[in-house]
Parts: C-alpha cells; structure tokens; sequence
C-alpha cells in the first residue's frame, strides 16, 4: 500500500510547498499595494488642492472667503451655477477627507499600517491602484513579516484542508466496510 500511495505522498508535499510559497508571495504583495496606494491618494490630494487652491484665488479676487465664494453659487438660482457650486463644495469636502487619510496612512507604520490602510480606503482609489498594481517583493522587515504570515497561514489553510479530506476519505471507507 506504501509504494501506491508513494507519489501520491510525493505530489502533496510538492502542492504543500508551493501552497505555502505561495502565500508567501501573495502576502508579501500587501505593503506593496498601500504603497502604491498611497501614492495615488497623494496624486489625488495633489491635485484637488490644486483645483481648491484655484477656488480660493477666485474668492480672494472678489474680495470673499472661499465658503462665502461657493455660497454665491449656491444661492444664485440659476441651476448651472448651484450645480457647479455643489461641486465645488463636493471637492473642498474630499479635499479634507483624503488629505486626511493620507495624512493618517503616512504616519502609520509596521503592521498597524494595515488596518490605517483597511479604515481609509476610497474604493476608486483602490480600483485604479489595483488595475496598474505592479507586483514587487519589498525587501524591508515588514514585507518579512508578511511573507512569513502568508507562509504561515497557507501551510494552515492547507492542513486543513487535508484533515478534512482525510475525514471525508476515511467515512467512505468506513461505511464501505460496513456494507
């Protein structure tokens, strides 16, 4: 019974191997997403400041403060103008909100960066990240420890999914023998 189920035992430990490498690779590409996340975000908060900033020249040019400026097109009456208004108000807003998050996410570091990470996410933001994300393998402790983490839990995951296997397998075998 040994010599049949000798490769069998050879091509799982081989599929174990690559399962935990795996992992290890995968989750090693997590401090390589925030950081190109951030990245965008600071492109974004780059950006809108610039657009503000130009709001801000206007309002100072006709002697108002920017919310007083805004509020004039929110007041007018005039539909073009109470909607370029909101969308004025609109990118203030997310000015504030990302200038916050990039902020937060710059100071976080080691592994609470993550969670600063997971409770700062623009969906946007993340999907444009993710669809020009190139893989990389940083070479700092914490791409280390995310690796060893992603190592660890694959080679959980796995034997796992063996004991269950195995469970499965051998309640076939058992009601077979029964019979």
């Amino acid at each position: 019974m040994r010599k049949i189920t000798a490769p069998i035992r050879f091509l799982g430990t081989i599929a174990d191997r690559a399962a935990a490498a795996a992992g290890a690779v995968i989750a090693a590409q997590i401090p390589q997403l925030i950081a190109q996340y951030i990245q965008r975000l600071g492109g974004h908060v780059d950006e809108l400041s610039r657009v503000v900033q130009q709001y801000r020249d206007a309002a100072s040019a006709s002697g108002k403060d920017l919310a007083s400026y805004i509020r004039v097109f929110l007041d007018s009456g005039v539909t073009d103008f109470i909607l370029t208004g909101k969308d004025m108000n609109a990118n203030v807003e997310r000015l504030a909100e990302i200038s916050s998050a990039l902020k937060e996410l710059s100071a976080s570091e080691g592994l609470s960066k993550f969670t600063t990470f997971l409770a700062n996410i623009y969906p946007d933001i993340l999907k444009s990240t993710l669809q020009n994300f190139v893989p990389g393998f940083p070479l700092t402790t914490e791409g280390l420890v995310y690796s060893l983490s992603g190592l660890v839990s694959a080679i959980v995951i796995i034997a796992g999914i063996k004991a269950l296997f195995r469970r499965i397998f051998k309640k076939c075998i058992d009601r077979t023998g029964k019979q």
